[in-house]
């Protein structure tokens, strides 16, 4: 998940001539808040979910599932979008 980061910025430095700085920026970005969204969101909702017992699952548990789900569904679309820059970018 970090070698996009890394790629990024290292194709902002070795390839200056050939990349364009507006998307390959807004590609790191975006990887930046895809790791985001999962350290803040998705990875702590995980832990907790692996806390429950399926016997005796929390009442609130729908809660959880709902807000994973749109952290994964907002992460998912920023990893696509960053992808896609970092596509655009090297042409």
């Amino acid at each position: 998940m970090i070698l996009p980061v890394f790629a990024a910025i290292g194709e902002m430095i070795l390839c200056r001539a050939s990349v364009v700085r507006g998307l390959d920026a807004l590609g790191l970005a975006l990887s930046l808040a895809t790791i985001g969204i999962t350290v803040a969101v998705n990875g702590p909702i995980n832990r907790r979910f692996a806390l429950w017992c399926p016997e005796a699952l929390p009442l609130d548990r729908q809660s959880y599932i709902d807000r994973w789900n749109v952290a994964h569904s907002a992460r998912t679309i920023t990893a696509l979008v960053a992808f896609v820059c970092a596509v655009l970018a090297a042409r």
